[in-house]
């Protein structure tokens, strides 16, 4: 199989107008985007959107080989086993594969986007019925010329929330006219988290991400469902009734879970409650260094 260095050499000899002697304008980065990529995930293929790119630093290189890049991700990533060791190793054979015909480096960092979406099996509360969940993940994976690499992970986890004053209100109204004649608006979530990690070499991602999602959605205490019969469904409204919150309490709810990590620099939470009684959202953010 040709490698990426048999294609620089074969290429030598090649008219390449990306080189001049005009001086030109730094750029931070530049590269591919939305890259359609197979990627191994706990056993799946998934299809996965990928951007790929570096930054432009050499002063008399109008642009990048962007083919060069591709060729790495072909070799390296694409349906085979992966790891955070594996991605450290592609961002330094991009770094490497950035070079002019003077064999000079024409960029200091490189990156990678990944973009999937990760299936994990759910069980029902009561019944014991399996289904799947399916969860968005977001990696970005940055790594500068001689230094460590770094990750940004993003997500979005989605769940039942009760608000605590229409519940009182509801109680009270039922208690009064002694029969049931109100309920609480409740309504689905979303977290939107967001991790810079501190150590990710030799991380498990695979097993790091569902313990992630498991920890957040055991402290907000009421995830979706897939598959509920009856007692389900039942156990899911006394699940609610036991864990009623505002925006504001589920944003503390999920920083609290996060902060039990030792391996995260700085996190930030968007919680969105859509809400039912309103036709605006009711929204909380948080944001902190640890």
């Amino acid at each position: 199989m040709e490698t990426v260095k048999d294609s620089l050499s074969l290429n030598q000899n090649l008219a390449d107008v990306a080189e001049s002697r005009t001086v030109f304008q730094p750029l931070s980065w530049v590269g591919m985007e939305q890259i359609e990529a197979p990627i191994l995930w706990n056993g799946y293929t998934l299809n996965a959107k990928l951007d790929a790119g570096v930054s432009l630093t050499h002063k008399n290189q109008r642009g990048i080989h962007m083919s060069r890049i591709y060729e790495i991700l072909n070799q390296e990533l694409f349906s085979k086993n992966w790891s955070t060791n594996i991605v450290n190793r592609i961002l330094d054979q991009i770094l490497f594969s950035q070079t002019n015909k003077a064999k000079e480096s024409i960029t200091d960092k490189a990156s990678l986007r990944m973009r999937l979406t990760v299936p994990m099996k759910t069980r029902s509360l009561i019944s014991n019925l399996e289904g799947f969940r399916q969860y968005p993940l977001e990696l970005l994976f940055e790594k500068k010329m001689n230094s460590k690499i770094s990750l940004i992970l993003s997500t979005v986890i989605t769940y039942s929330s009760t608000c605590p004053a229409s519940a009182a209100l509801s109680l009270q109204l039922n208690e009064s006219l002694d029969r049931f004649t109100a309920t609480p608006h409740a309504q689905r979530s979303t977290a939107e988290i967001l991790l810079q990690l501190n150590q990710i070499e030799d991380l498990d991602l695979e097993k790091y991400f569902s313990e992630l999602v498991f920890s957040i959605e055991k402290a907000l205490g009421t995830p979706v469902q897939t598959l509920v019969k009856r007692e389900d469904e039942q156990q899911f409204a006394k699940l609610n009734a036991e864990n009623l919150m505002f925006c504001e309490d589920a944003a503390r709810r999920i920083s609290a879970a996060i902060k039990l990590s030792n391996n995260i620099l700085e996190y930030s939470v968007k919680v969105n409650h859509f809400e039912s009684l309103h036709p605006h959202n009711a929204v909380s953010f948080v944001t902190e260094k640890l």
